[in-house]
């Protein structure tokens, strides 16, 4: 079972368990049950900063994955990834997952009344990750998006794409040599059949 595929498959696992534990319980309560933070100062940046992470986790782990099928099925001929080469993987993809959101541990903070006009329940506090400069916020949002999704959908797309033409498409070496001997096997089949009813 310690196959570089099943390590790979398991830091998956933790990442979407990891996810489901620090996403979807406090997302649920601030967007279905009550429409302010009430979860006190400390665990708003720590939550804040674990969903992202969790999320680089996972799309940082399909990107690598990938890159394994990818090497393998393209470059059949060059070394596989070894045992300890995929545990490196995944220990940079911890270390990238846990470096690029610490803006967001830095500025996300409960914010009491951070927008006029909210309603009385709002103004008990929102955790949020603002920064003094607009431009600054936009930038880092954007890069996030990026590096979280376009990124890995784009290597993941090419990737993929490449392997399916290669399965389905592209035709193997030595594929007209294996037709002939087919036909060549089953024109002596006939022919063993037909001088067996003389």
């Amino acid at each position: 079972m310690r196959t570089v595929t099943n390590y790979f498959l398991l830091n998956l696992a933790i990442g979407d368990i990891a996810k489901g534990v620090l996403c979807i319980p406090f997302t649920f309560v601030i967007n279905v049950l009550v429409p302010y933070w009430p979860f006190g100062s400390f665990m708003c940046p720590f939550i804040m900063y674990m969903q992202i992470v969790t999320v680089f986790l996972s799309a940082f782990t399909l990107v690598a994955m990938s890159f394994d099928r990818y090497v393998a099925i393209i470059h059949p001929l060059r070394p596989k990834l070894t045992t300890r080469k995929a545990l490196l993987t995944i220990a940079i993809v911890w270390i990238l997952a846990l470096a690029v959101p610490i803006p967001t541990v830095v500025k996300s903070r409960v914010y009491t009344n951070p927008y006029p006009n909210t309603s009385k329940e709002c103004q008990k506090g929102l955790c949020l990750d603002i920064f003094e400069d607009n431009v600054l916020q936009q930038v880092y949002t954007i890069a996030i998006m990026c590096i979280q999704y376009v990124i890995p959908l784009i290597v993941l797309m090419f990737t993929y794409t490449r392997i399916g033409y290669i399965i389905w498409i592209k035709r193997t070496p030595g594929e007209a040599e294996r037709r002939r001997d087919e036909r060549i096997a089953s024109s002596k089949r006939k022919v063993i059949s037909l001088s067996s009813l003389f």
